[in-house]
């Protein structure tokens, strides 16, 4: 049986590593002209380093990476609201946290692929579902297989094609990335806070040891502009005031400042027809509230190879791969749009009773419900 990836991102590369493991012959189809290490930070929680380690790549992650430690919910001058945690979550999984340039991710797990399964430079132009799937790409070469899996993102062709009735929704919040050359000071190493004020939310993260990945995100409407000449000044009105954000920002050149606007899709219950199935955010894209996108691309990527492996027709192989995934995933998706919104209030009575049930919440419903986020099932 051979198989079509179409996207060479997180969630396409680990399913062609985990479907190679599972012998299954599968090929990576990417649109980017060559692979680059371009990008941002992406933190791996306990659920996307437990896939890892069933992959046999968490020692490399580990060490192009950097531990998060702890982490939380903050006030603009990184006064702890509410505690992530990270320790009990590795004391129960064997295995903690991450942050990685998602450059540097990305080269593992196409180092992991077997030479010839990643192609590049192909851009998917238009889909047939059949008995054997396929896909025309922009330079009008057409190819089939057994078997198609769309993880072309967001915005992607496959799923176009197969769910047109699938939305993609705006959020109401716009986000600014960027990556420095830098080491923050030793206590705050191997922690992520995410600092919350009216204005917005901002939190920076090393990454590697000389890497800092930021983010800074401000309700607002769709389709915004940045003038790159008062980019900065414009960041600070609305970011300067928290916790590390003028350094950080400043030390950003304008050029490597990323904008995009927080979206995702509509849940949906059925990932699959014919022969051609979705991982990660081209069937269930998430806000990156819960920083949960990447880990539940990951997540896919195993559980859908495991299915190959134990089940026999695809119409059962993917059949079982949404039981073992959708609800997780729409979950995700409803949790993380409501966490955006909650974060973004502005009102100050509701922005004081937020903080006070944020501080006050016990610990144990906590724990038992990060517990259930971080759980694996394949």
């Amino acid at each position: 049986m051979k198989g079509i990836i179409i996207g060479g991102g997180i969630g396409g590369l680990t399913l062609g590593v985990a479907l190679h493991q599972a012998g299954i012959d599968a090929t990576v189809y990417e649109a980017a002209p060559e692979i680059k290490p371009v990008g941002a930070g992406i933190m791996l929680g306990t659920n996307a380093m437990q896939v890892m380690q069933a992959l046999g790549l968490e020692k490399e992650i580990i060490a192009a990476g950097q531990p998060v430690l702890n982490g939380g919910i903050a006030d603009a001058k990184a006064n702890i609201l509410q505690n992530m945690p990270l320790s009990a979550l590795e004391a129960h999984f064997g295995i903690g946290t991450q942050a990685i340039h998602r450059g540097r991710l990305q080269a593992i797990l196409i180092n992991a692929l077997p030479k010839g399964k990643l192609v590049i430079n192909k851009k998917a132009k238009s889909v047939i579902n059949g008995i054997r799937p396929q896909v025309t790409f922009q330079d009008n070469t057409t190819i089939e297989a057994d078997f198609l899996i769309g993880a072309d993102g967001i915005h992607s062709v496959v799923r176009k094609a197969v769910f047109p009735q699938i939305k993609e929704r705006y959020a109401g919040q716009t986000c600014w990335r960027g990556v420095i050359k830098k080491v923050l000071p030793a206590e705050k190493r191997a922690q992520i806070k995410e600092m919350w004020s009216k204005e917005g939310r901002f939190a920076a993260i090393q990454i590697a040891e000389d890497l800092v990945y930021w983010f800074a995100v401000q309700k607002t409407s769709a389709n915004g502009k940045d003038n790159k000449e008062t980019l900065h000044d414009d960041l600070m009105k609305t970011f300067g005031h928290f916790d590390m954000a003028k350094e950080i920002i400043l030390a950003t050149p304008k050029n490597q400042i990323m904008r995009n606007d927080l979206s995702d899709l509509e849940p949906t219950k059925v990932w699959h027809k014919g022969n051609i199935a979705f991982v990660g955010d081209a069937i269930h894209a998430t806000t990156p509230n819960l920083g949960q996108g990447g880990a539940q691309a990951i997540e896919d990527g195993l559980a859908l190879a495991r299915c190959f492996e134990k089940f026999e027709g695809l119409e059962n192989i993917f059949s079982e791969y949404e039981r073992l995934r959708v609800k997780k995933a729409n979950f995700i998706i409803t949790q993380s749009r409501l966490f955006g919104r909650i974060a973004h209030w502005d009102n100050s009575l509701a922005i004081s009773c937020r903080n006070f049930l944020l501080k006050n919440m016990p610990s144990k419903p906590l724990i038992k419900q990060y517990l259930k986020l971080y759980e694996v099932n394949y």
